[in-house]
C-alpha cells in the first residue's frame, strides 16, 4: 500500500486553514488556580484516660503446646506469692486473654508470671464485669474469661 501526497502549490497553501499546531481549542481550559491554602485536617480528640476499648479480635492461633488447644488450669491462676512454680502456661494465656479483652496492663506483664500488672488487669476486668475487684479469680470468673477462647481448654481443678 502506498501513501500518495498531493502536490502543494503556494496558492493551495494560502487557501488551507491555519496550521493545527497553534490551535489549542480542542483541549479544555485548565482549572483556575486558587491562592487559598488547602483546608487543614481537624485534630483528633484526645483519648480518655481509661475509656473502655472494644475488645481486640481473638487471636486465631495462640496455642503454645503441640496440640490444637492448651489446657488452662484454675489451680495455676494464682498470684506469684502463692504460686508453687515461677512460670505458668495458664498465666501466660490469662495475660494474653485479658489483653484481648481490652486490659493492656496484662500484656505489659506477658511472661507467664503473675506480676503486679497482671493483678491490676484482673482487678480492672473484675470491676468492668461487675464483680468485686479482689484481684483473685474465682472458678466462675476464670471460666468466664476463657469462655469463648478457641485456643484453650478450661480445666477447673481444685487449688491446694
Amino acid at each position: 500500500m502506498t501513501i500518495s501526497e498531493e502536490p502543494t502549490t503556494p496558492e493551495a497553501e494560502a487557501d488551507a486553514p491555519a496550521a493545527a499546531e497553534d490551535d489549542f481549542s480542542m483541549y479544555p481550559a485548565p482549572a483556575p488556580v486558587s491562592d487559598e491554602a488547602e483546608p487543614k485536617p481537624k485534630p483528633k480528640p484526645a483519648k480518655q484516660a481509661r475509656a473502655k476499648s472494644k475488645p481486640k479480635p481473638r487471636t486465631p492461633y495462640a496455642v503454645v503446646g503441640g496440640g490444637t488447644t492448651d489446657e488452662v488450669l484454675y489451680s495455676r491462676a494464682v498470684p506469684l506469692e502463692r504460686a508453687k512454680t515461677r512460670k505458668s502456661l495458664t498465666i501466660h494465656h490469662l495475660q494474653r486473654r485479658l489483653t484481648e479483652l481490652g486490659f493492656p496492663e496484662a500484656g505489659a506483664d506477658l511472661d507467664g508470671r503473675w506480676g503486679m500488672l497482671t493483678g491490676r488487669a484482673v482487678e480492672a476486668w473484675q470491676k468492668d464485669a461487675g464483680h468485686e475487684a479482689t484481684g483473685d479469680l474465682t472458678a466462675e470468673q476464670f471460666t468466664e474469661i476463657f469462655s469463648d477462647d478457641i485456643n484453650v481448654t478450661i480445666v477447673v481443678d481444685f487449688r491446694a
